[in-house]
């Protein structure tokens, strides 16, 4: 009997009175073949691909007395950034930055973004026009933040967008510095959009995994990545580097046959094949996967036992040969 990690090969030893045998060869070895489920696994390369986060970029001039977000802090919308001539400048959170200054009267998407800003701080207004709840509430938020008017002004704010949250990573001017409107004074850390996986293999049909660093995540197989990037972003932080190693599981078992790697031999031109018995018939094989309990073999493969030593036995074993 031969032990594996899949249980205990069933192990026949062919005796002199066998053809194979010879007072010079060792005896043949044949085990049954095996038959389980599995999920086979390849390992990977993996890389992350990434792009530049979004600038902060002010949309005012004059000189920059204090910065209030730490190297490193979240960037959260409602919150200041800095000051500018003594005056805060506030990170706003939307689906696209302002482009004007709004007041009564306006209307159009870029006031419903001002409102839905206005709200997430606690001003109890909606809509995509300037009407007098919504003047009310910019004047509020004026008075707050040290500014004056019922016109909410570009310049009050710096946008981030709503996804992904991101953090400070670099302050581009000091405090001191004279700014201009549409200059980059900080930047965020880049951006994950996917980890892709080399090389691709063939894999069985049907949805599969990604395991990397402890983390996994659905793998596109047209892709071959990694696409979502809540995922992809979960699996890059746990990544040491923006390279890394992994493997692809078919998430769902497939049915195999498993003999033991000894068994299959690669020749000379690189196929792999194994020799059934009785007969000494030449299989060609496409190994599935292989661990230390065996290597899988695809479950239609027509076999019922091999011979383990076949390398021995026969030396020079063409995997095209009849």
């Amino acid at each position: 009997m031969i032990g594996t990690g899949l249980g205990i090969w069933a192990l026949v030893v062919v005796t002199a009175s066998s053809p194979l045998a010879s007072d010079t060869a060792p005896a043949p070895v044949v085990v049954h073949v095996q038959r389980d489920d599995v999920s086979p696994t390849v390992s990977q390369t993996l890389e992350v691909v990434s792009r530049p986060g979004p600038e902060l970029i002010l949309r005012g001039g004059g000189t920059i007395t204090s910065w209030s977000v730490e190297l490193g802090a979240s960037l959260e919308s409602g919150e200041t950034l800095l000051t500018l001539d003594d005056t805060p400048v506030v990170l706003m959170a939307a689906s696209a930055p302002l482009h004007r200054d709004l007041g009564p009267g306006d209307t159009g998407p870029d006031v419903a973004r001002l409102v839905q800003f206005l709200a997430q701080g606690g001003a109890d207004v909606e809509g995509d026009t300037m009407t007098e709840e919504v003047v009310a509430a910019v004047e509020e938020w004026n008075t707050a933040h040290g500014r004056q008017g019922q016109t909410f002004g570009v310049a009050s704010v710096v946008w981030i967008p709503h996804e992904p949250a991101t953090s400070l990573v670099e302050r581009v001017v000091a405090v001191g510095a004279i700014t201009t409107p549409g200059q980059t004074v900080a930047r965020t850390p880049d951006v994950v959009e996917r980890i892709d996986a080399r090389p691709r293999t063939a894999l069985a049909e049907g949805p599969l995994t990604l395991r990397a660093a402890g983390e996994e995540a659905a793998l596109d197989r047209e892709a071959w990545a990694v696409t979502d990037p809540e995922e992809a972003q979960r699996i890059a932080q746990a990544l040491p580097r923006t390279e890394g190693v992994g493997e692809i599981r078919a998430r769902d078992p497939q049915p195999a046959l498993v003999v033991p790697s000894a068994s299959v031999v690669t020749d000379a031109t690189g196929a792999t094949c194994v020799v059934a018995m009785p007969g000494q018939r030449i299989v060609r094989v496409d190994a599935v996967d292989s661990d230390a309990g065996g290597t899988r073999l695809p479950a239609d493969t027509d076999l019922d036992a091999v011979l383990v030593n076949a390398r021995r036995l026969m030396p020079g074993l063409s995997c095209t040969s009849r």
